[in-house]
């Protein structure tokens, strides 16, 4: 992870980790969105809201995947704090 990417999340909050998912993985996620958005009547979109990630749960699992994981800690340091399902903190 490089130093620019840690700065790019302080400036902008966050930042798109290209690679981090296999091709795979994430085509899986995308194949699981359709029937989502058909049985709750919803339009595609670009961003699920973290309420309705709690509802999709491939897209839920993410939150525990160990990719994702270390990637947070390259960004936030290791002393990040996994607080609830809406919310990554880091210990500041």
């Amino acid at each position: 992870m490089s130093k620019a990417l840690r700065e790019d999340f302080k400036r902008d909050g966050y930042v798109l980790l290209k690679g981090v998912l296999s091709a795979s993985e994430v085509a899986e996620i995308r194949d699981c969105l359709p029937p989502f958005y058909e049985r709750l009547k919803l339009k595609p979109k670009r961003y699920l809201q973290a309420r309705e990630c709690l509802e999709v749960e491939r897209v839920y699992n993410l939150m525990a995947h160990p990719k994702i994981i270390e990637a947070c800690r390259e960004i936030l340091g290791r002393d990040i704090i996994y607080v609830n399902d809406l919310l990554v903190q880091r210990n500041a």
